[in-house]
């Protein structure tokens, strides 16, 4: 496929998913915000979820009674990916879905109105700043061990792995290879399942991937070679994800929203201090072992939205040309 035909690809990838989602929203009027309760009297939450390290605290705080504790019975919903994830909350399938905020701030430029509850993790300590190395295995772009990409410019001209386009993926390893000398324009980027990125370099069909823990670990174990880590070497406390509901279901249910910020909150801060139970805790909702999972490189689970991060992304966002307009991050109604 040609550098041409990529890009027209991706855009015709976005002007699609802004098509969804408005048909969605216009559907979406009459939906019924009224919560459910469980046989134990507890207000039923669908949280849609993709399986990744940074989604721990989430089974965590069920498994340690945070969210009984404030009433709620919290029920994770694996998606297949954040173009399916999103949808299914204005919907109203979901009632809150972690979110990363590129995804929010092109659904708000659509004029779609979502709320931000919590942060959902971020890729290091804001601050640290760009001098936190501990969580340079979080992300990675990888090579194979035998690969004669060293650089970032060893990567003009290639071919690179992510697990979605039009999103935070893309776009700040866009960021990172012209941050460190290389030039994003020449790349091409196809979408391929972080499980099947491994693959995908061994049969060749890819020069690198781009994937997030577990599946960094998953790269590494397979013999790959780090070159990059796009969220921990652009912005200082990357916010790779947030917790977002529709301002319809948090305005017909104030005190439900409460309670859950209350107990992730709580989940995020026992996260934060127990990394051996967070490690113990991924291989239950994803494919990883428990060998492989007790190595991976944590997150950081601040409670606390970093919007000067997601302020950062918008920066980068219109140099990147994903949006014809500057998103406001102020609608995400912090």
């Amino acid at each position: 496929m040609s550098l041409l035909r990529s890009l027209s690809a991706r855009r015709a990838c976005a002007v699609a998913t802004a098509l969804v989602l408005a048909l969605t929203v216009a559907g979406c009027s009459g939906v019924d915000t009224e919560v459910e309760t469980n046989a134990d009297g507890l207000t039923v939450l669908n949280v849609a979820l993709i399986p990744e390290a940074g989604v721990a605290p989430i089974y965590l705080g069920n498994r340690e009674g945070f969210f009984r504790e404030e009433g709620l019975d919290v029920r994770p919903v694996i998606s297949s990916g954040g173009a399916a994830l999103l949808p299914a909350v204005l919907k109203g399938d979901m009632q809150i879905g972690w979110v990363n905020p590129v995804t929010l701030l092109l659904a708000t430029n659509q004029g779609i109105a979502l709320r931000a509850l919590a942060s959902g993790q971020q890729a290091t300590d804001p601050a640290l700043g760009l001098e936190n190395t501990d969580s340079r295995g979080f992300d990675t772009v990888s090579v194979p061990a035998d690969s004669p990409i060293r650089t970032a410019a060893d990567l003009n001209g290639k071919v690179i792995g992510v697990a979605s386009l039009n999103s935070i993926v893309d776009l700040m390893l866009k960021a990172s290879i012209d941050a460190h000398g290389g030039d994003s324009s020449t790349v091409e980027v196809i979408e391929i399942a972080g499980a099947e990125q491994a693959i995908a370099l061994e049969q060749g069909r890819i020069d690198a991937a781009k994937a997030a823990e577990p599946f960094s670990s998953a790269l590494a174990d397979a013999g790959a070679r780090t070159i990059l880590s796009p969220y921990t070497d652009v912005v200082p406390g990357l916010q790779n994800s947030i917790y977002a509901t529709t301002p319809a279901f948090a305005d017909a249910n104030p005190e439900v929203v409460a309670a859950f910020q209350r107990a992730i909150d709580k989940s995020m801060r026992f996260a934060q201090h127990n990394p051996d139970a967070a490690r113990e805790i991924v291989p239950t909702y994803t494919k990883l072992t428990p060998e492989v999972a007790g190595r991976i490189t944590l997150p950081y689970w601040g409670t606390e939205i970093n919007w000067a991060a997601v302020d950062s992304m918008v920066d980068l966002m219109q140099r990147y040309g994903m949006t014809d307009s500057r998103p406001d991050p102020a609608k995400i109604e912090r």
